[in-house]
């Protein structure tokens, strides 16, 4: 049977630091969760919550938050920028058209993002990993810790200015992009995925190369 609501009993239990209520039919939250201050990790996945509780910000110990496919919800509330230690956040098969809250977490290294409506991310400046492939970003913001980007099917047309930290995979196929060796030739990555009409010439760079294209008809491995 899926849970409709919480109890408030659960709020009880405030020694608790993982708390799970994915799949289930949840559609808010109740302002006790922030009695809950132990809590470091959070699941709420594959549920109807349209609205956090601005007494989500009193978690001040979470640091991963996963939010799945609850697509009722179309920006972060406010709240999120109390939630000063969170490392990770995971918000994939939502409609989001808003994260800019996300600029207020001074902590956050992991993100995904897959699959929302966004046109533009924050400045994060902590942010190690980002996963934010199906949306409708043109760019990117200052990200000056990237180590691995996967920004594939968006629409990004011009080569994003990534930080000499990018040092793991860029994925930025199934854009309207075109590369370059010169857009290449400086980057420390081990691993380029991208679709076979964004590059014609292969760079000097000894990193593997996945072409995958858009339809997925297409996926072979070049080595230079």
């Amino acid at each position: 049977t899926w849970v409709t609501e919480l109890p408030v009993q659960l709020c009880k239990l405030v020694s608790i630091t993982h708390l799970d209520v994915g799949l289930n039919n949840l559609e808010q939250l109740p302002d006790c969760l922030q009695e809950l201050t132990m809590l470091g990790w959070l699941g709420l996945n594959w549920n109807r919550i349209a609205e956090f509780p601005a007494a989500l910000s009193r978690l001040r110990r979470l640091r991963t938050l996963l939010v799945d496919s609850n697509t009722r919800m179309a920006r972060l509330p406010s709240a999120f920028g109390g939630l000063v230690a969170l490392e990770f956040l995971s918000a994939k098969n939502r409609r989001l058209q808003d994260v800019m809250e996300l600029g207020n977490l001074p902590k956050l290294r992991r993100l995904n993002l897959e699959q929302n409506e966004l046109n533009e991310l924050p400045e994060m400046m902590m942010l190690n990993i980002l996963v934010c492939r199906f949306n409708r970003l043109t760019a990117l913001p200052l990200l000056p810790q990237l180590h691995h980007v996967d920004i594939a099917h968006n629409r990004i047309s011009s080569m994003p200015l990534l930080p000499s930290t990018l040092r793991g995979t860029l994925e930025i196929n199934c854009n309207p992009l075109r590369l370059t060796p010169e857009h290449l030739s400086w980057l420390n990555i081990s691993l380029l995925i991208v679709s076979s009409d964004q590059i014609s010439a292969f760079p000097e760079q000894k990193f593997v190369i996945i072409i995958a294209d858009c339809d997925d008809e297409m996926n072979r491995v070049l080595y230079n």
